[in-house]
């Protein structure tokens, strides 16, 4: 991530309060393409590089509703992050149990998906000044406005 003032002073559910990255995905796409709501097959992570005073990169799932969040851990979640010259580079493992699968989705799998980055240039703030996302327009809570996204072999 390319970023020229990095501020995060935000961890859990409040870390979209800074620089941060955040994953929407539709897992059951066929099932309810049409449908403006969320259901418990949409997912919302986001993933902090960690904060300005040194705490650790951590994720958090704000959706399904009722999930409670999820820091770090709680679904085999991993995150890493390295603070460079320009920005930031993080790297996010989320295993497929945390999508509803035991094992690996069939090969050409279509998600629904939008891949978002909050910004924040005032330090030692807490507020989420700027959202950047991979599809114009995309609502938080209405799915049919996300992108698509196929994963192949």
């Amino acid at each position: 991530m390319t970023d020229d003032v990095f501020v995060q002073t935000q961890r859990g559910e409040a870390l979209f309060r800074g620089d941060s990255l955040e994953l929407l995905v539709d897992a059951e796409l066929p099932a309810d393409f049409a449908s403006g709501q969320l259901s418990r097959d949409d997912f919302q992570w986001g993933f902090s590089p960690g904060t300005a005073a040194g705490e650790a990169p951590e994720a958090f799932r704000w959706f399904p509703a009722g999930s409670g969040g999820s820091p770090v851990g709680g679904d085999g979640v991993a995150v890493a992050a390295r603070r460079t010259e320009a920005g930031y580079d993080l790297e996010a493992a989320i295993p497929w149990l945390a999508f509803g699968y035991l094992a690996p989705p069939p090969a050409c799998w279509r998600l629904g998906f939008v891949l978002a980055a909050s910004d924040n240039d005032t330090p030692d703030t807490a507020e989420q000044q700027c959202l950047v996302a991979s599809v114009p327009g995309r609502r938080l809570t209405d799915p049919t406005t996300w992108g698509t996204v196929e994963l192949g072999e």
